[in-house]
């Protein structure tokens, strides 16, 4: 299905993880030659073919991220290069976010490129209107400390991402989850143990009752 759907815009996934992790370094090197500018226009000046192209590698992304990391890279890539291109702000927030988590992934030796992402992609969010955008880009910064090893951080923005997540967007059941899950995570980390059984037991009622 998922084949269907990307060769109905012209897109395809690598055959072997090689080939993906080539895709995902001809990314790289297009972005760094091209850089993060755009010149801003409204939605209703992209094309929907241009709009549908971006939505699709986002459902890529988040997909296969928790399990094909290299694919959802390539895509992830590709992504911020067209979301950029069409200038949308919206999409641009929504890539952004997800070039910090990359980023991230590096740990010490990127920490100042993922810090000037998150400033980046936080203005592009809050200027986009959409809460969907600023709710994200809080989970990126979140994961992105996590990955980080800031824990306290991690937990405070994940918190703060669930809250926009919850009560401001619909939908959102992936990300919600991950705000969820990095919240436990980095309760471990930081040996808050008892916080973290007692949040444990609502979580699975809600994630229950909404068949999740």
């Amino acid at each position: 299905a998922l084949d269907g759907v990307l060769r109905a815009v012209g897109m395809r996934l690598s055959s072997t993880p090689q080939r993906a992790l080539l895709g995902v370094l001809f990314g790289q090197v297009r972005l760094g030659l091209r850089g993060y500018a755009w010149v801003e226009r409204d939605v209703t000046e992209v094309s929907a073919a241009e709009l549908r192209k971006i939505d699709v590698c986002w459902s890529v992304v988040t997909g296969l991220g928790i399990v094909d990391n290299v694919r959802a890279r390539e895509f992830a890539e590709k992504q911020t290069l067209l979301a950029l291109k069409a200038g949308e702000r919206y999409r641009i927030a929504r890539a952004l976010a997800c070039e910090v988590t990359s980023s991230a992934v590096e740990g010490s030796r990127a920490v100042e490129r993922t810090a000037r992402l998150a400033r980046l992609t936080r203005e592009v969010a809050e200027r986009s209107g959409h809460p969907f955008a600023r709710g994200f880009e809080q989970l990126a910064g979140g994961l992105s400390a996590y990955l980080e090893g800031r824990f306290r951080d991690c937990l405070e923005t994940c918190e703060a991402a669930g809250r926009v997540l919850r009560d401001e967007c619909v939908g959102a059941t992936w990300e919600r989850g991950n705000a969820n899950l990095f919240s436990l995570w980095a309760l471990a980390q930081l040996g808050d143990f008892a916080e973290n059984v007692r949040r444990l037991p609502g979580l699975t009622a809600d994630a229950r009752a909404r068949g999740d």
